[in-house]
């Protein structure tokens, strides 16, 4: 009897150990999920960051766009500007000229000297300063550059909604995976209830003793009050004669 317990003892341990081994690589695979879980996270978060600081800089280049718009709006108002001052300047130098051939053969020497100065100086300066774009050039080029910073947003947008779909898929599973984790540890909590119990109940009977614990020991090791008629002895009947 001791034997038979003990065997359905220990085949009752190994289904308790391999139902904790079950649990416990359900519980690793609950963590690696919660590991992937909060990488993701963090992966959005860096994400939404990177798109946070791409409208700022969109915002940025807009408010310089637009500044350079007003610029080039008010170009068209200095060249007519600068040509009514060339024009002046012209003028100014046919008054000298005249004026120059009134005066005296040394003025007119300093003044050729003086002119030439400044001719090399402004041949020199046009020669080093590039050529002004138009209109027309800012302004593709700030349409172009426009499309681009357009372009990269839309793809951040997509971007940011891609990993908000797969933050919420990865939420399901997450709960998913906690509703069996919960069911698991209900089911091995009733399991090892009942195999507590089951215990308890063939410890009982193997401990119990073979007479009723209401009669006495002494009324059960008594002989009966009236003996029970026994069958008549049966008398052998031997010869005696052979033996003289």
């Amino acid at each position: 009897m001791s034997l038979q317990l003990q065997y359905q003892f220990h085949f009752k341990q190994r289904d308790i150990i391999r139902e904790k081994h079950r649990r416990a690589q359900s519980y690793k695979k609950y963590l690696e999920q919660r590991e992937r879980e909060a990488q993701k996270k963090a992966q959005a978060a860096k994400e939404l960051k990177e798109l946070r600081d791409a409208e700022e800089q969109l915002q940025k280049n807009l408010a310089a766009n637009n500044e350079r718009d007003s610029e080039v709006e008010s170009e068209p108002e200095e060249e007519e500007n600068k040509t009514d001052s060339d024009d002046e300047t012209d003028l100014g130098r046919s008054n000298e000229k005249s004026v120059i051939h009134d005066g005296e053969p040394d003025s007119l020497l300093q003044f050729l000297n003086k002119n030439g100065r400044r001719d090399k100086f402004s041949s020199s300066v046009h020669a080093a300063t590039k050529a002004p774009k138009n209109a027309g050039e800012k302004m593709e080029e700030l349409q172009t550059s426009n499309h681009q910073l357009q372009d990269h947003v839309s793809s951040l947008l997509q971007e940011l909604e891609k990993t908000k779909h797969e933050l919420h898929s990865v939420k399901s599973e997450n709960r998913q995976l906690r509703r069996t984790v919960d069911i698991l540890t209900t089911q091995i909590e009733r399991y090892v209830a009942e195999d507590r119990r089951r215990a308890g109940q063939d410890l009982s009977v193997s401990i119990r003793p073979a007479f009723s614990t209401s009669d006495s020991f002494d009324e059960q090791i008594s002989p009966p009050s009236e003996i029970p008629p026994l069958a008549p002895l049966e008398i052998p009947d031997f010869d005696f004669d052979s033996f003289k």
